[in-house]
């Protein structure tokens, strides 16, 4: 499992990221919460890559 802001490691017991202190969500995390996340993660993705263009070319 991985911490939703900082993308670091954590134990499903933890209920706060060991590198951020951000709390965790459990398990019973509402749709509307998920779907937020996956917005969050393209987000991510379209960053990680604009910014691999800026660095590689």
């Amino acid at each position: 499992m991985h911490c939703s802001n900082c993308g670091s490691l954590v134990s499903k017991n933890d209920r706060f990221c060991g590198e951020c202190g951000n709390q965790l969500q459990t398990n019973s995390q509402s749709p509307e919460s998920s779907n937020n996340n996956n917005e969050r993660v393209e987000i991510f993705k379209q960053n990680v890559t604009q910014y691999s263009s800026n660095i590689f070319c």
